[in-house]
């Protein structure tokens, strides 16, 4: 993690090369962790860089796991779109693209 970015190939690596070996509970566990790790030290470099607090909302924020480890690194200055709305981007996006139609309406 580096400026808040992060890239996820080597677990995606490090997943493939354990298929034979490990048990799809260990493999998705193993995926998840370190999703919550890298997302983590990015927002903890975000909060340090811009301020709090952190809004959580889409794709990986669904995850119970990675929102605990949120909770656990940012205590109540963390807050979580409902799982329902995190499940998909699309969420976020249709948001914004409301909030730009309601800015061009004449």
């Amino acid at each position: 993690v580096a400026d808040s970015r992060f890239s996820l190939s080597g677990m995606q690596n490090q997943v493939e090369n354990r298929q034979k070996a490990a048990a799809p509970a260990q493999l998705a566990r193993f995926a998840l962790e370190t999703v919550a790790n890298a997302v983590v030290k990015a927002s903890d470099q975000a909060v340090r860089r811009y301020g709090g607090p952190l809004l959580c909302a889409g794709g990986v924020m669904a995850s119970e796991v990675i929102r605990a480890r949120m909770r656990e690194a940012f205590g109540d200055a963390v807050y979580f779109a409902e799982p329902a709305l995190s499940g998909d981007n699309a969420v976020g996006a249709a948001v914004l693209a409301a909030r730009l139609y309601e800015r061009m309406k004449p």
